[in-house]
């Protein structure tokens, strides 16, 4: 096993396949199942890091089925768990998270904690290529929980980055940021919220209270609402004129500011409605071609164009608009691909 180690450490993979080929030799002739099961196994393993991709599933199904003449579950929920990542890394996610949630089930049956870890965090490298950030987020923590418990906390800050939780949705895709946080003051309802940019390092810091224990996902869904609050200022002032004005006193700033607010306020009502009369996107802004909801800013355009008489058509304007929101989805369809892709490059 040292040679194993050191030939996975330094990632001389050729090599590693050599060894474990002969190995699987050596323990065939031998009779030694168990033996010859985990050669196999790690066979799959180096032929995986080599991304030799199907000989590597082969390796794994010949260890699974040496494993389960042994009626050993335990290394049999290994195999799958090195299966699932081969699955995964031949581009399919989708059986890989078959995999490892069949994985998950056979160790959570035997009460290994390391090997639930291990596996419910590659289940979230899973949904967050399957693009269900949700899912990602919650099991990278349970897998950051496991590891914490183990007193593991390389892990446990390795299982919170891979899934680098997202702030939420933004105008070109998921808000993907790398968290961490720290207990403050005697309580454990104070923390110290850190989130650092992938791609520039940035750092931002929350200093954060709740009234009970909350998840490090709730901190960061709340931390990730500035950008709402945000947009609908910048919505107030570009639709409404929030800040167009040039008063003196208190009375005549509170009317304007209180016109501005009921105004955009009608606009979100009626685009809110519309939206919740339009049948539910099953598909994500990264795969659908349909034309994005109708937005404040195009009820307020076409509203305008109803009350000054424009020099088109209904019929055209209704088609322009229409154009404008296609076009719109192109973008952002765009943008999402794009911010996924580096995601999953990063």
């Amino acid at each position: 096993m040292v040679l194993y180690d050191y030939l996975v450490w330094c990632g001389y993979f050729d090599d590693l396949i050599a060894v474990t080929t002969t190995a699987c030799a050596i323990a065939h002739q031998a009779g030694a199942i168990a033996a010859e099961a985990g050669a196999w196994n790690n066979l799959g393993i180096a032929l995986n890091g080599a991304s030799r991709y199907a000989e590597a599933l082969a390796a794994y199904e010949r260890a699974l089925a040496l494993f389960a003449s042994l009626d050993d579950h335990n290394e049999r929920g290994k195999a799958l768990n090195g299966k699932g990542p081969a699955l995964h890394d031949s581009g399919k996610p989708a059986e890989a998270l078959l995999i490892h949630q069949e994985a998950l089930a056979i160790q959570r049956a035997v009460g290994d904690l390391r090997e639930q870890a291990a596996v419910l965090n590659n289940l979230s490298l899973d949904h967050q290529e399957l693009e269900n950030y949700a899912e990602a987020c919650a099991t990278a923590e349970e897998a950051a929980s496991l590891f914490q418990r183990l007193g593991d906390p390389t892990n446990e800050a390795n299982a919170l980055c891979a899934a680098a939780f997202s702030a939420g949705n933004g105008a070109k895709g998921p808000r993907f940021y790398d968290w961490a946080w720290v207990h403050v003051g005697t309580g454990s309802h104070r923390h110290l919220l850190i989130r650092r940019n992938r791609s520039t390092g940035e750092l931002a810091f929350y200093l954060c209270w709740s009234p009970t224990e909350v998840p490090l996902s709730a901190l960061v869904r709340v931390a990730g609402i500035r950008w709402s609050v945000e947009e609908c200022l910048q919505a107030a002032k570009g639709q409404v004129g929030l800040d167009h004005y040039q008063v003196r006193h208190w009375t005549s700033w509170h009317r304007h500011v209180t016109l501005a607010m009921l105004a955009l306020a009608f606009l979100t009502a009626i685009a809110a409605d519309a939206a919740s009369r339009r049948p539910a996107e099953t598909r994500l802004p990264a795969r659908s071609s349909d034309p994005i909801t109708l937005t404040v800013p195009e009820f307020r355009y076409l509203l305008a164009a109803v009350f000054h008489a424009p020099a088109m058509t209904a019929a055209r304007l209704l088609h322009w608009s229409t154009w404008r929101r296609h076009h719109q989805a192109t973008a952002r369809r765009s943008h999402y691909r794009r911010r996924v892709a580096d995601e999953s490059a990063g």
